[in-house]
């Protein structure tokens, strides 16, 4: 695991060089970012079976946290950042004890009206002083963030670094996480909740947790966004990022850490080749049907399946 993390990020450090056009570079953070959230998505599902439309909720809120501390207050980035992250996870801990309780059909209900709350707060006129308002809030602030200042994190090429890095290193402690007894139990869960209760474990508790990591997951995605798009806005705390998310995660795979991320930077180079033509949530829902009906799954897990039985077929041959 190590070693692949370690070749995993020198390796993807040297990508940009690979393409030729800087925006690819825009496409493939904007799509690393939305796979991020794909994975908080995907964690939920593959863990404890329930789908979360609420993932836009700790997404945006990190996001405008950020924001309202730098360009209202003041703060530097690096200390934003953290109060960002740390902040959406304390609610994340007060919601979990709550919306962990309800059925999976509850739950998905629930946590789209979190999300649909905080987006009309966003908008409200009482607040347009701190949000931005519809307009959305741009973001300035002086300082660095690893040694990039903003108009280095603005630029895709330089920022990818940081990008990459962070991308990495929350992927491999998720799949860290994944294989544990921890990731264990919560499958156990999963399968017969009231029989680990019997067994002596305490269900909400990991529950509460999981849904914590997946929230945290979300926020540096968040984070992610306010640094490398500078900008804010409503609409990033609704549905719409929330189901743009969930499709990530289908077309990728969400009983793999990795296929969130796929599913992610495809979405994304989708969305920039046919945003134009006026049809894109009509070839959205063609990818969904063509992942549900040929990709069951999704596309990872299929090619990996599809990749091991090549590899059984060529060694059948060769023996």
């Amino acid at each position: 695991m190590a070693g692949t993390v370690v070749a995993a990020t020198v390796l993807g450090l040297f990508l940009p060089t690979f393409l030729a056009d800087p925006y690819l570079v825009t496409v493939l953070v904007r799509g690393l970012t939305l796979g991020l959230a794909g994975l908080a998505v995907g964690l939920l599902n593959q863990q404890l079976g329930l789908v979360s439309f609420g993932i836009g909720a700790f997404f945006g809120l990190s996001c405008y946290a950020f924001s309202i501390l730098t360009t209202r207050f003041g703060w530097g980035p690096t200390a934003a950042a953290a109060v960002a992250l740390l902040g959406v996870i304390a609610l994340a801990a007060l919601l979990g004890a709550v919306v962990v309780r309800v059925k999976a059909l509850s739950f998905v209900m629930v946590t789209l009206a979190i999300a649909q709350a905080f987006f009309v707060a966003a908008g409200l006129a009482g607040l347009k002083d701190l949000t931005g308002g519809d307009d959305g809030l741009l973001v300035e602030f002086s300082g660095e963030l690893a040694g990039l200042r903003q108009s280095d994190l603005l630029d895709p090429e330089s920022a990818w670094p940081l990008v990459w890095t962070v991308v990495v290193v929350v992927v491999a402690l998720t799949a860290v996480m994944v294989r544990s007894r921890f990731g264990t139990r919560l499958r156990a869960i999963k399968q017969n909740e009231e029989r680990m209760r019997y067994s002596g474990f305490d269900p909400y508790r990991d529950k509460i947790l999981v849904f914590v990591v997946s929230a945290a997951i979300a926020a540096v995605a968040g984070v992610l966004q306010a640094l490398t798009q500078g900008l804010a806005s409503p609409d990033i705390l609704g549905f719409h990022l929330s189901g743009n998310a969930l499709v990530a995660a289908l077309i990728g795979g969400s009983a793999t850490v990795i296929g969130p991320m796929v599913g992610g930077v495809v979405f994304a180079f989708g969305q920039s080749a046919l945003s134009d033509s006026g049809n894109l949530q009509f070839f959205v829902g063609l990818s969904l049907v063509v992942v549900v009906v040929i990709l069951p799954g999704g596309a990872v897990p299929a090619t990996i399946r599809w990749t091991r039985s090549a590899a059984r077929r060529v060694k059948d041959r060769l023996l």
